[in-house]
C-alpha cells in the first residue's frame, strides 16, 4: 500500500488511516492472483481468522528508542508535508503524537488506545505478543541477516532487502540534538514497546 496514496485517500473517504486500511488489507487478501502484500498495516484479528490457512503474516520491528528518534528525525527535516513534524525535539517530546509513537508496536498490533496502554501496560504487552506469536517471521531491524537467513529457508528464495528512505539528517547532527535526558525520556516512554521487542529478539536467535 501507498502510505502517500492511503492517506489522502482516508482523507477524502472522512476515515481515519487504520479504518481506510483494514478493509482494503482483506479486499487483497481475498484476490487469488495478489502473492504478497506490503504497507503499514494493524494487525486484523478478521484477516488473521479469514486466511491464516493462506496467508502467512511476516514483520519486521526496530529497537523502539532508535525507531522513535529516527522517525522524529525523518519527519522533521524530510521533503513533503505527509505525516511531517514541525516542533523541535524538546517540544515534540511532550506532545501526544510523541506518545503514540513509543507505543507503536503495542498500537499496531492490539488495537488498544493509548490511554489503554498507559492504563493497563502488561495486559497490552502481553495481547501484542500474543499476537506476534501468530506471525510465520518476526524479524528485527538490528539482526536483518538472521531474518533474511530465516526467510530464505522458509520460502527457498533468496530475498534482497534495499534500503529506502534514508534519513535526511546525518547520525552525527541528530546526536548533538539528543541530550542525556531527552533520552532518557524517550526511553521511558517506550518501555512496554521494548517488552514487545525483546520477545521480537528471542525470535531472532
Amino acid at each position: 500500500m501507498d502510505a502517500i496514496a492511503g492517506l489522502k485517500a482516508a482523507q477524502l473517504s472522512d476515515v481515519s488511516e487504520g479504518e481506510f486500511s483494514q478493509p482494503l488489507l482483506l479486499y487483497f487478501m481475498a484476490c487469488h492472483d495478489v502473492r504478497y502484500i506490503s504497507g503499514h498495516f494493524s494487525f486484523s484479528e478478521t484477516a488473521y481468522r479469514a486466511f491464516s490457512a493462506e496467508w502467512d503474516f511476516i514483520t519486521i520491528l526496530r529497537h523502539p528508542v532508535s525507531r522513535w528518534f529516527s522517525h522524529y528525525f525523518y519527519n522533521r527535516y524530510k521533503v513533503g508535508d505527509h505525516h511531517s513534524i514541525r516542533e523541535d525535539l524538546p517540544t515534540f517530546v511532550r506532545s501526544p503524537r510523541a506518545v503514540r509513537l513509543a507505543n507503536a508496536f503495542i498500537l499496531q498490533l492490539t488495537g488498544h488506545s493509548v490511554d489503554d496502554v498507559l492504563a493497563r501496560p502488561r495486559a497490552c504487552v502481553s495481547r501484542a505478543i500474543a499476537n506476534l506469536e501468530k506471525f510465520a517471521l518476526v524479524g528485527c531491524l538490528e539482526r536483518l541477516d538472521v531474518f533474511v537467513s530465516q526467510f530464505d529457508a522458509r520460502y527457498r528464495t533468496q530475498l534482497y532487502v534495499p534500503r529506502r528512505q534514508q534519513n535526511p539528517m546525518p547520525a552525527a547532527l541528530q546526536a548533538t540534538q539528543i541530550t542525556d535526558a531527552l533520552r532518557q525520556q524517550v526511553e521511558q516512554m517506550c518501555r512496554a514497546d521494548m517488552a514487545v521487542y525483546q520477545y521480537a529478539r528471542s525470535r531472532c536467535a
